[in-house]
């Protein structure tokens, strides 16, 4: 489920209570009590927001020291060993192959 942000209660609460008084403010009392409840609802989410923004957001993450940088080619070949469908490389190119490859996309050379 997604979170709404408080800037959409705002335009809402501001939209229902605004239309609500335009049309009639005797009849649409109610709507437009609804609409400053929204109003106060998103200014409230988004002071919070700010309030508790957590900094970790801001900082990049830090790698622990168990986490080993991996190189691209490591990368290349974690994807050839993926269970969706890769069988190998090319025996040319090296690239990564998948089962429906009859050329490598990368050289041309037929794989079967």
């Amino acid at each position: 489920m997604t979170k709404i942000s408080g800037a959409i209660f705002l335009v809402v609460g501001g939209i229902v209570s605004i239309s609500s008084y335009l049309i009639d403010k005797q009849k649409m009392k109610i709507f437009i009590f609804i609409g400053y409840f929204f109003v106060a609802l998103g200014a409230a989410k988004l002071l919070s927001s700010f309030i508790f923004q957590s900094p970790k957001e801001d900082q990049p993450k830090r790698q622990s020291p168990q986490q080993k940088t991996i190189s691209t080619e490591e990368k290349v070949m974690q994807k050839a060993m993926d269970p969706h469908g890769y069988i190998g490389q090319c025996a040319k190119c090296s690239t990564p192959m998948r089962r429906i490859n009859i050329y490598c996309h990368r050289c041309g050379s037929k794989v079967q």
